[in-house]
């Protein structure tokens, strides 16, 4: 599942506590070849290296298969060789003169080896193919995972861009605060301090404003070495997560009958389990013995006294290991523990499936009703503001207060986006739990970040 990050305070925001401000704060982007949450997926599944190298993986796992099948079959090996002589060796026969040793020779031998049976090969063969299993079940999990992480980033790279608009935005209102303070002050209206205060909020809200920016920069790069492609300037904000966020959780989403079906990592545990449970299967089978078919058919220039240019030969060996010092039954003894071990691996992650659905469930539930209370709290802080500006222009407001007001709303906004991203990921590590994608297939189109401006 997704990991959880402490809690941040607003004037130092982390990737994971600001990512859902995309789905609170729209931001004046460019909408020149956008980049989708599903597109920036998409380039991650198929240009990060993580996937590439599980699918290499997977195809060597499918090669030992064929590797460990070639064991069934004849071996046909041919070899010829070529011989020049010193001298020729012949000896007369009555009227014939018989060539013993030609001076140029040839010979051509060609060897079939077929094991007819060997006990051993059967489990060797099926653990072969769970590995592929197992192989081919890890690279889907790669890509599960690496689905959400790029998940992650982009609301990251999002939520980090809607910081800095939000700090921007308080920037500009110190400032403005600031004039209005000056101007007030050599009308003789207010003292120096209001000036000085005003000074002091705007070089708060710049100095934020300068991490918001370095914090938005580090997140596209970060987002674009995941994608391995530069990042478009404009990205889309993924409302539909939100939305499908905010809908009540039915028991029947969070059954675990069909999880376990559906969680890669619990299939590789119980296909490499499966694998070290025959694999300990084969020691042993070296006491029985193993029959081995071979023939030769050889060729030769050098017929000799026997006339002929070519022989042929066929035997069967039998061959029994009556005792080997002990080392089959160590082995034995190693892979059942390994297997063993295996097995209550899987046992603790099989019951940790149910556990997790649950947790996340409850996390999400939870995230709902804080989302409502966070947008409570900005109405609040946004009004608080409005009004202690007026006061203040009425001179029945100081500046200390009119500043902690604005303050108090840049808080509240940034609270809000922590909230929505919470619920953001509380709602993905659902489907992380469940053994889901990210996104659904029949997700709603997404919505542009310059639709949520109008």
């Amino acid at each position: 599942m997704m990991s959880r990050l402490p809690h941040t305070p607003p004037h130092t925001p982390c990737a994971r506590f600001v990512a859902a401000a995309a789905l609170a704060l729209a931001l004046p982007l460019s909408a020149d070849e956008p980049l989708t949450l599903r597109g920036a997926i998409d380039l991650a599944l198929t240009r990060n290296e993580r996937v590439l190298a599980a699918e290499a993986r997977s195809e060597a796992s499918a090669s030992r298969v064929s590797r460990a099948r070639a064991f069934f079959f004849p071996e046909l090996e041919v070899s010829g060789t070529y011989l020049q002589r010193g001298y020729e060796s012949t000896r007369q026969i009555g009227d014939d003169t018989v060539t013993l040793q030609a001076r140029d020779a040839q010979n051509t031998l060609s060897t079939l080896s077929w094991t007819l049976f060997d006990a051993r090969a059967f489990p060797l063969y099926r653990q072969a193919k769970l590995l592929r299993e197992a192989s081919r079940l890890d690279a889907l999990q790669q890509r599960r995972l690496l689905a959400y992480e790029a998940s992650g980033a982009y609301l990251a790279t999002l939520g980090f861009e809607a910081v800095l608009h939000a700090a921007e935005s308080r920037q500009a209102f110190a400032r403005e605060s600031l004039d209005d303070a000056r101007a007030r002050f050599e009308a003789g209206l207010v003292s120096s301090n209001d000036v000085t205060r005003a000074e002091l909020e705007l070089a708060n809200a710049e100095l934020a404003t300068s991490r918001a920016t370095a914090d938005a920069a580090t997140s596209r790069l970060n987002l674009a070495d995941l994608l391995v492609s530069d990042t478009p300037p404009a990205l889309v904000a993924p409302m539909e997560i939100l939305d499908m966020a905010a809908q009540p959780v039915a028991a029947g989403e969070t059954e675990v009958d069909d999880t376990r079906a559906r969680r890669y990592d619990l299939l590789w545990l119980e296909s490499t389990t499966a694998a070290q449970r025959e694999f300990a299967k084969e020691p042993m089978l070296r006491l029985i013995p193993s029959l081995e078919l071979t023939g030769l058919y050889r060729t030769t220039s050098d017929e000799g006294l026997t006339g002929r240019d070519h022989d042929s030969s066929a035997s069967l060996v039998l061959t029994w290991t009556l005792f080997d010092g002990g080392e089959a039954f160590a082995e034995r003894a190693e892979r059942i523990a390994q297997a063993r071990a295996a097995e209550y691996e899987l046992g603790l992650a099989s019951r940790a499936v149910s556990t997790d659905v649950r947790i996340a469930r409850a996390r999400l539930v939870s995230e709902q009703a804080s989302i409502r209370q966070a947008a409570s709290a900005v109405a609040a802080a946004r009004k608080n503001s409005t009004e202690s500006s007026a006061l203040y222009r009425e001179g029945l407001a100081t500046a200390l207060e009119r500043s902690d007001a604005a303050v108090q709303l840049f808080e509240a906004e940034v609270a809000e986006v922590r909230a929505k991203f919470s619920l953001a990921i509380a709602w993905l590590d659902l489907r992380d739990a469940l053994g889901l994608d990210p996104l659904p297939e029949s997700a709603p189109a997404q919505e542009s970040v310059e639709g949520t401006n109008e």
